[in-house]
């Protein structure tokens, strides 16, 4: 059975590229692992307390311009920020090939 994202993970695409957001939706129901979108598009405060933090590095975040996305993997009952998991279930071949279409940099 496909995986669909959660109603808080098609909030947080709000705002971003339709381009990724097609993206990130096709890609829920073709992975093999479940995961999550924790982080869309960004206001210039988010990014500074994110910054201020040590949570992001950069204000030039693609965030700030809807043309990025933050998931996690949800395996099991545990969450997983390791990106072996995504690898896998996301950034297939399919994928790979249809973000170069779209010119979007991975």
């Amino acid at each position: 059975m496909p995986f669909t994202l959660s109603q808080r993970s098609l909030g947080r695409l709000d705002g971003v590229k339709n381009e990724l957001h097609s993206v990130v939706t096709t890609a829920i129901g073709l992975s093999n692992v479940d995961f999550g979108v924790t982080s869309g598009l960004r206001t210039q405060k988010e990014q500074e307390d994110l910054v201020a933090r040590g949570a992001s590095q950069t204000m030039k975040s693609k965030h700030l311009t809807g043309d990025a996305v933050d998931v996690v993997a949800y395996i099991g009952s545990r969450i997983s920020w390791e990106l072996n998991f995504l690898e896998i279930s996301i950034l297939s071949p399919w994928l790979r090939n249809l973000l170069r279409i779209m010119n979007q940099d991975i």
